[in-house]
């Protein structure tokens, strides 16, 4: 017999026996390594001013990812706020016009006929300017407008055409999902209508949300009100 296997023990062996197919594999548990310990085991093969670099580079990386995460949250939730900030102020305008408009009524009752027909003129001039002035200034409300328009049609399960002013037409575009733009929805510029309005027409129906036609409701409406004796 070889020097080689009379110098071994014989205790080291053990009868090798095949394992059954049954057996479940042992789980085997892998703790997370540490940072410190892959530094230890790449010191060797970096200098320290490269392990440095190594550093520097993740904590970089690990912060542009905190910045890119906190900005595009920030961004939304700004865009949102804005949002909900710019339609309260339009619903105090439109309370103050209403307001101004109903002061009149006791005054008009004690005044000639065509002086109040003046009077009231000369009010709604001047709250149409107001309203013009807050469109401008708030362009993302004409969200809500279009919205508040599509509402109103009895089925959205056809081709619509919504029309709107060029420079009202990128914001407009947010409100087409995929599925609707499927089905045949599609934004039309037209130069013909306000900023702040939109003419929506589908096969069967046209709903005109135009800013000319919803003074002239409003107009109507505060203009009842007010001849409405108490």
């Amino acid at each position: 017999m070889s020097s080689i296997f009379r110098n071994l023990d014989p205790a080291a062996f053990r009868p090798w026996e095949l394992a059954s197919f049954g057996d479940k594999h042992p789980k085997i548990e892998l703790e997370p390594v540490s940072a410190p310990v892959v530094e230890a085991a790449l010191a060797p093969m970096l200098t320290e001013e490269e392990l440095e670099a190594v550093r520097q580079q993740a904590r970089q990386e690990a912060y542009q990812d905190a910045y890119q995460s906190a900005f595009e949250q920030g961004l939304l939730d700004g865009k949102e706020q804005a949002y909900a900030e710019s339609r309260a102020e339009m619903q105090q305008e439109l309370q103050h016009l209403q307001e101004l408009t109903t002061n009149f009524s006791a005054q008009l009752q004690h005044m000639g006929k065509e002086t109040g027909k003046d009077l009231l003129a000369l009010a709604l001039d001047l709250a149409q300017a107001m309203l013009r002035t807050q469109i401008d200034m708030h362009p993302e409300l004409i969200l809500r407008i279009t919205e508040d328009a599509i509402a109103q049609l009895p089925s959205r399960q056809q081709a619509t055409q919504i029309h709107v002013h060029p420079d009202d037409a990128a914001q407009v575009k947010e409100l087409l999902t995929p599925a609707l733009q499927q089905i045949g929805w599609r934004i039309c510029p037209d130069e013909q209508i306000t900023r702040g309005g939109c003419m929506i027409e589908t096969p069967q129906n046209v709903i005109d949300a135009s800013l000319e036609n919803r003074w002239q409701k409003l107009s109507a409406h505060i203009t009842e009100q007010l001849q409405t004796p108490d």
